[in-house]
């Protein structure tokens, strides 16, 4: 465990500056006035670490709903522009409970914030909508996306932009001992066409660095986005400390070497690297795989 909130900058060199609930401050050019934040998950002083320091998770029960256990992964790559936050809830409980991921944001452009485009094609938020761009000062403009596009993902009960305030949510029933997921990017750029380019594929198919840090369990309960057919894991292969080719088939595989774990799923025809180990990197790849481990 280490110490929390922290203040990261990503490949952009924009500041997400965390709070104790794992929600921003102020970001770059106070932006926000307090963003992407569950106000149910706990104030937390220490968080679990991983990714070199890039990633930070925090854990404790639910403020507002009995039996019911939150997480919060929070992801700042070093060579993208984006943010991951991933909330997890789980029914601890014996009976049948709901829940309600709200993920609220205030501007700091006050009155003037404005949605520059969103998912469905108009400069308002609604249900249809996996995806807004946000603007209204000097500040940077702000992307948030919260799913892909897909039939067979989680659509939002709520979703609405009132003067500053953005809030985005959904409310879903548990079954004893059931957990799901809920995963959001957000962004910050001056620049709108990049900032555009990047929401775009963040909305699409996710890749192998959106989702590094996740394990199978988390990715597989996930539910507003469609991450294709995962498999749960089926083969253990070691590698020896130097460049192993690993072949593998159209399932998971979990790979182990060197003291580092990676685990992988093939999804769509692809490949997703999973980093479980801080100094592990990898990356996507087909059916045979190249890894340095």
């Amino acid at each position: 465990m280490v110490p929390f909130p922290v203040t990261l900058s990503d490949g952009l060199n924009y500041i997400w500056d965390f709070q104790n609930k794992g929600g921003i401050n102020r970001g770059s050019n106070a932006v926000f006035d307090g963003a992407f934040l569950n106000l149910d998950l706990p104030n937390v002083t220490q968080a679990q670490e991983s990714l070199g320091g890039r990633m930070f998770t925090l854990s404790g029960d639910s403020r507002y709903f009995q039996d019911i256990a939150l997480s919060r992964s929070v992801y700042v790559p070093d060579n993208a522009g984006w943010v991951r936050f991933v909330d997890t809830a789980t029914n601890t409980g014996d009976t049948a409970k709901f829940y309600n991921f709200r993920i609220y944001s205030d501007f700091g452009a006050d009155v003037r914030t404005q949605i520059a485009a969103s998912g469905d094609g108009n400069l308002t938020l609604g249900l249809n909508d996996d995806w807004a761009l946000i603007n209204g000062t000097d500040a940077p403009s702000v992307g948030v996306v919260w799913g892909n596009d897909s039939a067979d993902a989680l659509t939002p009960t709520e979703a609405w932009l009132a003067n500053d305030d953005l809030a985005v949510g959904w409310t879903v029933t548990l079954q004893p001992g059931e957990t799901l997921s809920i995963l959001h990017f957000a962004l910050q750029d001056h620049d709108e066409t990049r900032l555009q380019s990047n929401i775009d594929a963040l909305s699409g198919e996710l890749t192998a660095e959106m989702l590094a840090g996740l394990d199978f369990d988390t990715m597989d309960s996930i539910a507003n986005f469609d991450l294709g057919e995962l498999v749960a894991p089926q083969t253990l292969y070691f590698g020896n400390g130097s460049d192993d080719v690993l072949m593998g088939a159209d399932h998971l595989h979990a790979v182990a070497g060197s003291g580092h774990i990676v685990s992988y799923a093939v999804s769509n025809a692809r490949v997703i690297i999973s980093l479980l180990d801080s100094t592990a990197s990898g990356r996507a790849c087909g059916w045979g795989c190249d890894l340095g481990v």
